[in-house]
């Protein structure tokens, strides 16, 4: 790929958004290079992610990146609903008998309102 066109099609693949998909396809390629320790926080996240674009279409198409992007969202969006659901059966061993617990509480909050209007 020539340089316009490699500069071009960098510019056209940045997003911050992708910036930690396109670190983990640049680690299987560059495992040592200067941007894996780079921080978002400490430089413009759009330079930074045309840099590791920009390098890594040495080694992928365009197309390889937007697939591992897919994949990176797919993974994240699983990750986090099997998170959720394994939080919310936490919650429930926790907490077993909760809508008595719920029930007892409002009871209580009730007494010590009447108390208090007497």
């Amino acid at each position: 790929m020539e340089y316009r066109e490699k500069h071009r099609t960098a510019q056209l693949l940045q997003n911050n958004k992708y910036i930690e998909s396109d670190r983990i396809l640049l680690c299987k390629y560059q495992p040592n290079s200067s941007l894996m320790s780079r921080s978002v926080s400490m430089s413009n996240g759009n330079s930074l992610s045309f840099e590791i674009v920009f390098l890594l279409l040495d080694y992928v198409t365009p197309q390889e990146i937007l697939t591992n992007r897919q994949t990176y969202v797919i993974r994240d969006i699983y990750y986090a609903n099997t998170e959720r659901n394994q939080s919310v059966a936490d919650k429930k061993k926790d907490w077993p008998n909760l809508k008595s617990f719920q029930r007892l509480s409002g009871k209580i909050s009730q007494m010590l309102l009447s108390k208090k209007r007497s």
